[in-house]
């Protein structure tokens, strides 16, 4: 099962579909898709416990006997594989993120060329959520030739895009600030292209005026 998350359906689209490719690429076979509900994360984050109960455990009956479900938003799959487990939901579905997958089967990807440099950020729920900080990087290493390069902070410490929460919602403005010192570390750290494994992060960064960002789908897709 692949599963791009509401962002990537409704505001990156092309990533989306980049990431049923590489999906189907890395499975080898069948993959269906789920795109049509709400993990109910958005309920949790304004504190709505028993509304993101209820979705998460719909969503979880939805994925059905489906082996493993592959995340693109690192938000939703954190909000099932961690939040949900503490309200007692479950299913017997594995949840990856995509880079999780693409980390253990690097054997199918060749190569891709990027001009100019290559800056990785750590999305917050994929990173300090669910500790995946070496396979992200692992795969742009395979498709590219060369590790990523950083930004100033990374990994466990590394800076917030601005689009997680209902920040966004509450306080646009304070969001696109964060944004943008984001964007400022990368030109400070040498600039290039920015690469994240976050459609909304992505899409934080891209109407903050990244000269050009890419979801990790995408980049994935090009070298398939």
């Amino acid at each position: 099962m692949f599963v791009p998350g509401c962002t990537a359906v409704t505001q990156t689209p092309d990533a989306a579909r980049d990431g049923l490719r590489v999906t189907r690429a890395l499975a080898g076979g069948d993959v269906r898709v789920e795109a049509g509900a709400c993990c109910g994360l958005p309920l949790l984050e304004a504190g709505d416990v028993a509304g993101f109960t209820a979705a998460a455990e719909a969503f979880v009956a939805r994925l059905g006997d489906a082996r493993e479900a592959v995340f693109q938003d690192p938000g939703c799959l954190h909000a099932l594989r961690v939040e949900a487990r503490r309200f007692g939901v479950r299913g017997d579905t594995r949840l990856r993120h995509l880079a999780e997958v693409a980390g253990e089967r690097l054997e199918t990807f060749g190569r891709v060329e990027v001009a100019g440099a290559l800056r990785y950020h750590d999305p917050c729920r994929l990173g300090r959520g669910l500790g995946v900080y070496d396979a992200p990087r692992a795969a742009i290493a395979r498709v590219t030739g060369r590790p990523p390069g950083e930004f100033a902070e990374h990994r466990e410490r590394g800076g917030c895009s601005g689009a997680g929460g209902q920040l966004p919602r509450t306080d646009r403005a304070t969001a696109e600030g964060i944004a943008a010192e984001r964007l400022a570390d990368h030109a400070r750290s040498g600039g290039g292209t920015v690469v994240t494994a976050c459609p909304a992060s992505a899409r934080a960064f891209a109407r903050a005026g990244a000269d050009e960002v890419l979801d990790l789908a995408t980049l994935l897709a090009r070298a398939l």
